[in-house]
């Protein structure tokens, strides 16, 4: 206050500040929902809960959810979840949902503390909207555990459709692969390769497939830089998760031996691209 007149700032500026506050409280406040991780290749894929009561945990229970799931999602007898990209989709129970991860730590072997965003609508008097969701999960062979809070719930995985093996072009397991020489945690460009199942890497398609005695010999159509350039190898399967590519027919003098590596041992980015296609 000076000689009795008060210093207002106009009504433009005044409006101008209200709007940025607005605008920061909007994209600030939830900005822990925004920041999505893909989960590990561990845990990706259809898991079938094996309680049908509290204390119970029969491998039967899962298996007959599993089954209802491959026949109609929609009509699941039991419970399953699904790990997806960076989505986990649960179905049957009370209600079908998908809750949008938030982050994915590992904090042991196998085992990783995951956050995600979950809608509540209101049952059990809780309040209606979203909340943060922390859990743990462990996974041990064919058994996924999960943990939050005091609950505990087990879960067995669901066989693969028998289908996805005819769509496959060559007997390999799907994801990345690291030349033999290489460690998994010192991948790079130049020495990864990723098999998709129906192609090898994203930008490229299989334009012709001859099977040989010895192995595959595979043309594909890749996209480089705007421009579709054709690349023809010939892939000797070792092993579900191991092969040696040559370039041309076979007798070429270019030749790579690859192995899978598990997308969770891999450097960034690749630990976190989603390789669901």
């Amino acid at each position: 206050m000076t000689g009795g007149i008060e210093s207002v700032a106009p009504r433009s500026t005044r409006s101008a500040c209200a709007v940025w506050v607005f605008l920061l409280i909007l994209f600030t406040a939830p900005f822990d929902f925004a920041r999505a991780d893909v989960f590990p290749p561990q845990l990706t894929g259809a898991w079938g809960a094996r309680a049908e009561h509290q204390g119970d945990d029969r491998a039967s229970v899962a298996a007959k959810a599993c089954d209802s799931y491959k026949q109609d999602p929609k009509a699941v007898a039991g419970d399953v979840i699904v790990f997806r990209g960076s989505e986990k989709l649960s179905y049957g129970g009370y209600a079908d949902y998908v809750d949008r991860n938030i982050s994915v730590r590992q904090i042991g072997p196998d085992q990783w503390q995951i956050s995600d965003r979950h809608y509540e609508d209101g049952e059990g008097g809780r309040t209606v909207g979203y909340r943060k969701v922390t859990y743990t999960v462990t996974v041990s062979a064919d058994i996924l555990t999960m943990k939050e809070g005091k609950s505990v719930i087990r879960f067995s995985r669901c066989a693969e459709r028998s289908t996805q093996a005819r769509e496959d072009i060559v007997p390999l397991q799907r994801g990345f692969y690291v030349r033999a020489d290489t460690p998994c945690k010192d991948a790079s460009n130049a020495a990864l390769d990723l098999f998709l199942g129906k192609a090898f890497r994203f930008n490229c398609t299989v334009k012709s497939l001859q099977k040989g005695a010895n192995g595959y010999r595979i043309e594909q159509s890749c996209e480089e830089r705007g421009r579709q350039e054709n690349y023809t190898s010939f892939y000797r399967i070792l092993s579900k998760t191991e092969y040696i590519v040559t370039s041309g027919d076979g007798s070429g003098a270019l030749s790579n031996h690859y192995r899978y590596c598990p997308q969770s041992e891999l450097p960034e980015p690749w630990r976190s691209n989603s390789i669901s296609r």
